[in-house]
């Protein structure tokens, strides 16, 4: 790819990280249409018995978070030593599975199913992230790496304002049931298109229990080591210490203070992360341009 094509020509030119692209994007829809219509549920279940409905939804963003602390360092040891391409058919089809499990723990009594659910699927959703990161060098070369993560960051944030407005039609026309099911059919689509996904295999890593928590910890290491690493995870903890403040009161600080339905606008409040994530793609690649440059002016 020459300098002045347009990035997107990656889309053209990549079929492997094109195929991965469409994987991810379709998927990443699903699941904020999914999302949004989660916070909705726990929200209304908490309404509907007299609880806490601000405790309620943040609850379940605890659990959230505390399945992606315990299983994040063990899904990136694990993408360094399995198929990278069976275990992204694996974490589909059974993310696939959980998003069809909601809508059937939604009619219980208790509302304790939902948040264990909540917790599988943030487990399990933290393969995705170091699967694709790592496979995106191997598909397009490490010179066009940045590009690439460049369009894969920008298409999340696009993702979240269609999955967003997406959310809100099928709340408007039909019911929270159908974002699962959407959610679901989007995982499998995503699965069957990464199947025939062709990445290469590590070699050399060494097996066994010993190595793979040997792994974990080499890995942070690596990132107490390494200034710029440690920045990134402390703007990701900054970054997620704000959205937990943010999303757990919004259900029911639209629904109590602002007087309207939160199951129309909270996926409209969802618009403001896509459109500060996209103008953030955007400048990405400038960016990481400017830093590559200073470094080697040192």
């Amino acid at each position: 790819m020459t300098p002045t094509s347009s990035p997107w020509r990656f889309l053209v030119d990549e079929p492997g990280f094109r195929r991965l692209w469409i994987a991810t994007a379709i998927s990443e829809l699903g699941s904020i249409v999914a999302r949004v219509a989660f916070l909705l549920l726990i929200h209304q279940r908490a309404v509907q018995s007299g609880g806490a409905p601000e405790s309620a939804t943040a609850l379940m963003l605890i659990a959230e978070t505390l399945a992606m602390v315990v299983c994040g360092p063990l899904a990136g040891a694990l993408v360094d030593r399995v198929d990278r391409r069976k275990l992204l058919v694996v974490a589909n089809l059974l993310q696939a599975a959980l998003a069809a499990s909601v809508p059937f723990a939604a009619r219980a009594d208790v509302t304790w199913p939902l948040y264990a659910l909540a917790m599988a699927i943030s487990g399990v959703s933290t393969v995705f992230p170091p699967s694709r990161q790592s496979a995106i060098p191997d598909l397009v070369g490490l010179e066009r790496a940045p590009t690439a993560n460049s369009i894969s960051s920008s298409t999340t944030s696009f993702v979240i304002v269609v999955g967003a407005a997406v959310a809100a039609l099928v709340l408007e026309s039909f019911d929270k049931d159908a974002c699962f099911w959407l959610n679901a059919i989007s995982f499998l689509v995503a699965a069957a298109v990464i199947a025939r996904l062709a990445l290469p295999s590590y070699s050399g890593e060494q097996h066994g229990i010993r190595a793979f928590f040997g792994g974990i910890t080499a890995g942070l290491a690596y990132v107490r080591r390494a200034p710029p690493i440690a920045y990134v995870v402390l703007c990701y903890f900054v970054s997620f210490v704000f959205i937990g403040l943010w999303l757990p009161i919004m259900p029911e600080y639209l629904r109590r203070h602002l007087g309207v339905d939160a199951e129309l606008w909270l996926p409209r409040s969802y618009l403001t992360f896509g459109i500060g994530g996209i103008i953030g793609g955007l400048i990405g690649p400038w960016i990481g341009r400017r830093f590559r440059s200073d470094a080697r002016s040192c």
